[in-house]
């Protein structure tokens, strides 16, 4: 008997082991969580770089490719291959910042490899053929992409090397522009910190993340006026505990992140003016990493301290004020009530 117990248990864990673990998303009370299944192929190891569009979740893959799959898959779904970016970099490495824009292109970054960034139309044909490959002329490592909702200019942000100086670098492209332009640059506030997560909490207010270069910490927020050549105008404007990982607009452009090691999904209640409130939507059992939103519910990515990405949904039930909702990690577009909204700052 005691020899049977013993081979159950280790074939159960045995089971286990050999299974990736799944998002363990705690909600707060009024929110919803759903695990949902690994697509194949899964996910690069420590890449929960996440976007969405037209009904997919597009990450990448652990192939070194970008590839899409449709979240509400009731079993672990095959991914649709978006485009083939393993020429990009080496095995070792894959493309990271996936950024999808109102005009539905698709933006990334070379992990390092050079100073360009890229972009693809997700509304050609899949797998993707044309890319476009931007030189920054830059001499730093770009972190990642945010837009401004008013503009739709895309601004590409950057830091230098370790050890090559202290500087964050701020670029500016738009659709019809075939390179970035660097519009300032300024002081990054902390030793201990690297390049996080940046995104407008108005037309001229730009919220720039730090988080921690390893393991736990703080994450925080600078409030940088664009139209006042980058300066910053409040450092530590905001302060996460345990990091900073990701930042997206949600329900009625309510600006929410991802912690990282805090291992928070947290909304930012209030506005540019007022100031914030930062209300917890759920508590992640591992990292969380990457969010992205379809208009209803969002999507999150969670990292186990092997590297490996789980994915699952975070959705409020409680009824959103109405109006037209975001439909992806953006705002999709700009009604004159909602640039009213945006000059106001965003008030839920």
């Amino acid at each position: 008997m005691h020899l049977i117990r013993l081979v159950s248990v280790a074939i159960c864990f045995a089971w286990l082991s050999a299974c990736p673990a799944g998002a363990t998303l705690d909600p707060e009370t009024d929110w919803q969580t759903t695990s949902i299944p690994t697509p194949t192929p899964a996910p690069f190891a420590h890449h929960g770089d996440v976007a969405y569009y037209n009904g997919n979740v597009i990450y990448a893959g652990n192939d070194g490719r970008i590839y899409a799959f449709d979240p509400t898959s009731t079993t672990a779904d095959a991914a649709e291959l978006v485009y083939d970016s393993r020429s990009l970099t080496p095995t070792s490495k894959t493309v990271g910042g996936l950024f999808r824009d109102s005009d539905n292109y698709l933006y990334f970054h070379d992990s390092g490899e050079t100073d360009y960034v890229y972009r693809v139309l997700l509304t050609d044909t899949w797998p993707i053929e044309n890319l476009q490959s931007l030189d920054t002329n830059g001499s730093g490592a770009i972190y990642g992409f945010v837009e401004n909702p008013s503009t739709t200019a895309i601004y590409i942000m950057s830091r230098d090397y370790y050890g090559g100086g202290n500087l964050i670098y701020v670029y500016l492209i738009t659709l019809f522009d075939t390179a970035p332009t660097l519009i300032g640059n300024f002081e990054k506030q902390h030793e201990d910190t690297d390049l996080g997560p940046s995104i407008f909490a108005d037309t001229d207010n730009l919220l720039v993340g730090e988080r921690p270069k390893t393991g736990s910490g703080s994450g925080y927020f600078h409030r940088i006026r664009i139209s006042n050549e980058l300066t910053v105008d409040t450092v530590d404007y905001l302060t996460f505990s345990g990091g900073l990982a990701d930042a997206v607009y949600g329900y009625s452009s309510a600006i929410y992140v991802s912690t990282g090691e805090g291992k928070s999904i947290i909304k930012l209640y209030g506005s540019i003016s007022k100031g914030y409130e930062l209300n917890p939507a759920a508590t992640a059992g591992q990292t969380a990493q990457g969010l992205c939103f379809d208009g209803s519910l969002f999507y999150v990515t969670e990292m186990s301290t092997s590297g490996a990405i789980a994915f699952s949904s975070l959705k409020s039930v409680v009824p959103q004020p109405s109006g037209k909702e975001d439909e992806g990690c953006f705002i999709q577009a700009v009604t004159p009530s909602l640039f009213i909204k945006l000059l106001n700052g965003f008030n839920n």
